[in-house]
């Protein structure tokens, strides 16, 4: 017979049960967000940011979504700020994954200088020297900046 709250008498669910149940939560939560993104996206290179974004979420830490246009196009999103993604994309040759990941880190975390580094490095690989010294310039005003203020909190002390 049932009891109060829905359960079968002596059925208990299982620790399995539960995984599978929150894993397809997180899979349908992913999908809808990725659905949203679909919907809402005003431009192509806005989809592909928004899709990987939606599909980063709870269900990874990094994802590549691979867009099969011609040309084929990729977006690349992380929970964090990696270091390592960065390093592993231009292991893999894709400097533009590399910088449109750099760009969400730097947007996400506007005053720290190594984002700004990074950037510059890896459009300097591209050939993009004009971009590569505006983050120079970013890397070197943040810095500065991060000393004035530790130089703040040792004359505190």
């Amino acid at each position: 017979m049932n009891e109060p709250g829905g359960r079968a008498a002596g059925l208990m669910p299982s620790d399995d049960l539960l995984r599978l149940a929150t894993a397809w939560t997180i899979g349908l939560d992913t999908m809808a967000r990725a659905a949203i993104a679909a919907v809402t996206a005003a431009a192509e290179t806005q989809l592909r940011s928004m899709m990987a974004e939606a599909l980063s979420g709870k269900f990874a830490d990094w994802v590549f979504v691979d867009f099969l246009t011609s040309p084929p196009r990729r977006a690349v999103s992380a929970r964090e700020p990696d270091p390592a993604l960065v390093a592993a994309l231009g292991e893999k040759g894709d400097f533009e994954g590399a910088v449109e990941s750099l760009r969400i880190a730097e947007k996400e975390f506007p005053a720290d200088p190594s984002f700004p580094a990074q950037l510059a490095s890896v459009l300097t690989r591209l050939n993009r020297e004009e971009e590569a010294l505006k983050e120079l310039e970013k890397f070197r005003v943040l810095k500065q900046s991060v000393r004035n203020r530790e130089r703040s909190v040792e004359t505190k002390r």
